[in-house]
């Protein structure tokens, strides 16, 4: 049992790492390609709906013909819905 659980520990670290590579390789892509772009986006690179954003519209020039109203659209389907907040405080809790 402990050897399976090794195992599976060291295929979460593997997918981890590549998920790391392949997110500094696409913003070292966009780097070269559009420093400005990179800075806005390059700390979210990650996250669904900069992904989708950036391979329906392919690039900066493309991102700003789109438009607000269709970017916006596009992360709202791609963005995880946000946390509630369960309206308890400090006293709340006890």
């Amino acid at each position: 049992m402990l050897a399976e659980l090794e195992v599976l520990v060291g295929f979460d670290d593997d997918l981890a790492g590549e998920a790391i590579r392949i997110s500094n390789r696409i913003r070292g892509l966009l780097t070269g390609i559009h420093p400005a772009l990179e800075h806005a986006i390059g700390p979210r690179i990650s996250h669904p709906a900069a992904l989708e954003i950036l391979s329906r519209c392919g690039g900066p020039a493309r991102i700003a013909k789109a438009g607000r109203r269709k970017l916006t659209a596009i992360a709202k389907v791609h963005a995880p819905p946000p946390r509630r907040e369960t309206g308890r405080g400090e006293a709340g809790r006890g």
